[in-house]
Parts: structure tokens; C-alpha cells; sequence
């Protein structure tokens, strides 16, 4: 089981938790084998990312940023919070944009 985002998604791939929208409605049943209209639906109601069966978890950005100079990630933080600090970072949204904001940040930053 692992945590996929939406670009990583296919037809065919079976959930393996019940997918929710940010407000906890449930969209579709753990067990669904989803189609291309899920994908879409996903995509309209702004689920970010979904459990499926079958499929090792990748590294989390925590597990990936601890190869990198932890001063230098410090900083990005910082950076970063200043950036978003209009944004409501509890939002899933805009937590994903942060993390991806700091990975493609932080890869010039040598491990």
C-alpha cells in the first residue's frame, strides 16, 4: 500500500483506503478499481493524492531531505514560510506545494 499522487495514478490501480475530499466526503470505497472517469473526477474535486494496493511507498520528502546540509534546508523553510505566509498551509493543496517548492529547491543542495 502506499500514498500516490495524482500524476503517478492509472487505470487499473485499486485503492487501497476509502479516497476523500479535503472535507472528508468520501468519493470513492477502498477496493474500487479506478477508471480514467475517477482520474478526472480526482482531478475536479482536488484530491491530491490516494492509497493503492499493491505498490511499495516511496521515500517521503522527510526521508529524502535528510541526505541534504540541514542548514541549508533550514534556510528554504524559512524562505518558504515567508512566501506562503498569506496561504493556509494546513490546506492539502498548498502543504503538497510547499513540499514540492522545497525539494526542487533543495536539489541543487549537494547531499
Amino acid at each position: 500500500m502506499a500514498l500516490l499522487g495524482l500524476d503517478e495514478l492509472q487505470a487499473g490501480m485499486v485503492l487501497a483506503a476509502d479516497a476523500e475530499h479535503v472535507s472528508g466526503r468520501v468519493l470513492l470505497r477502498k477496493g474500487v478499481c479506478l477508471s480514467d472517469d475517477h482520474l478526472r473526477i480526482f482531478r475536479q474535486w482536488g484530491v491530491i493524492s490516494v492509497d493503492i494496493e499493491g505498490v511499495d511507498a516511496p521515500a517521503g520528502i522527510e526521508e529524502r531531505m535528510q541526505q541534504r546540509d540541514p542548514e541549508r534546508l533550514a534556510q528554504l523553510r524559512e524562505r518558504l514560510q515567508r512566501r506562503f505566509r498569506h496561504a493556509d498551509v494546513q490546506q492539502p493543496v498548498i502543504a503538497e506545494l510547499m513540499d514540492w517548492c522545497l525539494e526542487h529547491e533543495a536539489g541543487d543542495a549537494a547531499p
